[in-house]
């Protein structure tokens, strides 16, 4: 069993701010949506339970 984690935030004139609530799209090699995971409040996202393999984070929505 494998995990993505991560922070996402926002670049601005005075520094990163995080990103709370947001969806972050995560696939695998052939392109289908694995998971879709929700940051929290201080913009970490976290989810375990990918099988082992190469992924990638795609397309980042608001909710």
């Amino acid at each position: 069993m494998a995990e993505v984690s991560g922070t996402v935030y926002q670049q601005t004139e005075n520094g990163k701010i995080p990103m709370e609530r947001i969806y972050i799209d995560i696939y695998n090699e052939q392109g289908v949506l694995a998971a879709k995971i929700l940051s929290e409040a201080n913009g970490y996202y976290s989810y375990l339970g990918l099988p082992p393999g190469i992924f990638k984070s795609g397309q980042m929505q608001f909710n």
